[in-house]
């Protein structure tokens, strides 16, 4: 802070030596605490203008300094540009000067005038306007570069910076006419850094606030800097909280100085200032009431026969956080220009500070009232946790329950899936055996005609007789063995899968699941029929699959083929043939396997709930909803995918794709 303010007054001395190291400076703090401060930014704008209005060429470092902190300025104006516009635009302006870019250089300090005076930064505003005096002056312009800095004069004269305003009035020969006030030309009274103990003395105050958050700290110190720079007996610090304001009040002459707290009344201070300054946010100084017409008049004035009065707004950004209130009954003229100057100087960090102490203050209440919350949520929290618990054992007991059903749903469903192969089982090896029986009766007559023909010495008639013997018993060997097959069919089928997989030809068992499945409906319905269709892609070898798992979920597709085709023969009449084709095919990287039929398709609004457990179409007591979520977790467990497309009153196809 101490380093900021010995940078500001030496560029309103035109002192521009030291510019380069105070950036170099201010770089390294980045470094540390990085973007956002103020002081930051400020400090980048000013160090920036100390050496863009050096009257000499900038060295190769200094130009890269000048472009890190317009640079610097660009990253704050993004992220805030009200705080940031003025001073981004205001330090562009004047290096694109240095550059002979006048027409460019005054659009962009026109940007940072706009934006000053909109945001009420009256540092920012009093140098842009002295910039673009400079920038005018280059261009030639000098009606427009006086009016410029007419304009410079009037902010910095509001401001309070006295010497700026002596040295303006030499610039140019311009004149300035104020009613009001008498400036001195005494070089003695301009703002210096060495030998001028008030501004040691602001420096070290600005210094001492900047850090305080706790508001009680923070109002001790602003009462005793404002008693001593002022020279005041009373001082009111009025903030805007809530829906009130809540009044701050020190007076000199307590025995204690102790700070006291309280809502402000209308009896308490001259509501008249107050208000003005309020509405206005401008300076009021009296030198002595008695003589003044304007305020006067308020009721506080009524037992004052005589009165030194100083109200300022404390203002950051565009919002007002305060007005200070400061009166001097003793002395006439208490408050100078020169204490007023320093005051308006350190009125920036008193707001600063106060919206830092405030927001802190507001935090800690939060916080507070937070921890109350806390505790209270506390016990109901426990209260709620004994109560999940208890009903955290009553779910786990249901759902160990439900978990018992749905084993049984499934094992019942796997026996259903069984029951129905066992009829067409049945079927299936009733014909091997037929074959095998019939054929060992033939053979058992044909024996004893041997015997009688080898008898009777008809050698070539036996030798025939041998012959169709040995060609039944062939055919005994091929039924038997087919009879064989169908029962180790049956078992793999019907004992538990150990989810290996194994070379399987997938042709010989859809097909072999799709006769078995037939047979067995027609053995349950002797009314069923249904047209079946092979397509079975014979270049199609061996797949890596488990077949037992596999050949369940071509069991419930063909299963559920056959029953929809059913449902629709018997709506439908003689006109309408049951089809279920089942095939296969290759494609590249994987091959499909899909079961397609003609039956009543399946509506679009449940097409995405068919592969949910428990979900059925079928009338109650004929499924239990869990054939198609089985098929779809058996393909999945494969690596495979199911897929349906269905069509309603056209029928549907189911399609495995398994990757190969």
């Amino acid at each position: 802070m101490i380093e900021l303010f010995r940078n500001l007054i030496e560029l309103l001395n035109e002192h521009y030596e030291g510019g380069d190291s105070y950036l170099q400076h201010l770089k390294d703090s980045t470094k540390i605490i990085g973007k956002g401060s103020y002081q930051l930014s400020i400090g980048h704008f000013i160090g920036g203008l100390k050496l863009t209005r050096k009257p000499e060429a900038l060295s190769k470092s200094q130009d890269d300094l000048v472009k890190y902190a317009i640079q610097f300025l660009k990253t704050c104006f993004k992220q805030i540009p009200a705080n940031h516009a003025a001073k981004y635009y205001g330090l562009l302006a004047s290096y694109t000067r240095r550059l002979g870019k006048y027409e460019e250089a005054l659009i962009y300090i026109n940007q940072a005038i706009d934006s000053s005076t909109e945001n009420n930064l009256i540092i920012e505003e009093a140098l842009s306007w002295e910039e673009k005096y400079a920038i005018q002056s280059c261009m030639k312009n000098f009606n427009a570069a006086q009016e410029s800095l007419k304009c410079a004069y009037l902010v910095f004269e509001k401001w309070g910076v006295i010497s700026k305003l002596a040295k303006l009035r030499q610039q140019q020969s311009i004149i300035f006419i104020d009613k009001n006030q008498v400036y001195t030309e005494d070089k003695d009274n301009y703002f210096q850094l060495q030998g001028n103990p008030d501004i040691s003395n602001l420096i070290k105050a600005s210094n001492s606030i900047a850090g305080e958050i706790k508001l009680d700290q923070l109002l001790e110190k602003m009462f005793l800097i404002l008693a001593e720079t002022a020279g005041a007996q009373n001082i009111y610090l009025l903030v805007q909280e809530e829906a009130q304001l809540k009044m701050y009040s020190h007076k000199s002459d307590s025995e204690t100085g102790k700070i006291i707290m309280r809502t402000a009344e209308e009896k308490e201070l001259p509501l008249s200032i107050i208000n003005y300054v309020r509405r206005s946010r401008e300076v009021i100084l009296i030198n002595d009431i008695s003589n003044e017409s304007l305020f006067k008049k308020d009721p506080y004035f009524a037992k004052k026969e005589k009165a030194s009065v100083l109200c300022l707004p404390l203002i950051k950004n565009r919002d007002l956080l305060g007005i200070v209130y400061m009166e001097n009954e003793i002395t006439q003229g208490a408050f100078t220009e020169e204490r007023l100057g320093l005051i308006k100087l350190l009125s920036t960090q008193m707001a600063i500070s106060l919206e830092n102490a405030l927001l802190y203050e507001n935090m800690e209440l939060k916080v507070k009232f937070r921890t109350e919350q806390l505790s209270i949520e506390k016990e109901r929290t426990e209260e709620r946790s004994a109560e999940i618990s208890r009903q955290k054992e009553a779910l786990e007991e249901v759902l160990k329950n439900l978990k018992s059903t749905q084993n049984q749903l499934i094992q019942s469903e796997k026996m259903a899936s069984l029951g129905e192969l066992t009829a067409g089982i049945a079927h299936e090896i009733q014909n091997p055996l037929n074959f095998v029986n019939n054929f060992s009766e033939v053979n058992n007559e044909l024996i004893v005609e041997i015997k009688e023909e080898l008898e009777n010495g008809n050698i070539e008639e036996a030798l025939l007789i041998a012959e169709n013997i040995a060609e039944n018993e062939q055919k005994i060997n091929f039924h038997g063995k087919r009879a064989d097959a169908i029962v180790k069919g049956m078992l793999l089928h019907s004992r538990m899968s150990n989810g290996q997989k194994e070379p399987t030809n997938l042709n010989i068992l859809a097909d072999e699941y799709f006769r078995l499945a037939f047979h067995g409906l027609k053995a349950k319905d002797k009314s069923f029929n249904s047209h079946l269709v092979n397509e079975f892609d014979s270049n199609i070898g061996l797949i890596d699959l488990n077949p037992q798992d596999m050949g369940r979920a071509i069991l419930n597709l063909i299963t559920n083929a056959f029953y929809t085709v059913t449902e629709k023969k018997e709506k439908s009449g003689k006109d309408y043939e049951p089809t279920v084709t089942v095939g296969t095919r290759l494609k590249s990287g994987s091959v499909e396997l899909f079961v397609k039929d003609n039956g009543n398709g399946i509506p679009k609004e449940i097409l995405d709930k068919i592969f949910q457990p428990f979900f059925t179409t079928k009338p109650t007591g004929q499924g239990t909803g869990l054939g198609l979520s089985l098929t779809y977790d058996i393909v999945k467990s494969q690596g495979g995918e199911l897929r349906v497309e269905s069509e309603e009153g056209i029928g549907s196809t189911f399609t495995i794709k398994i990757p190969i």
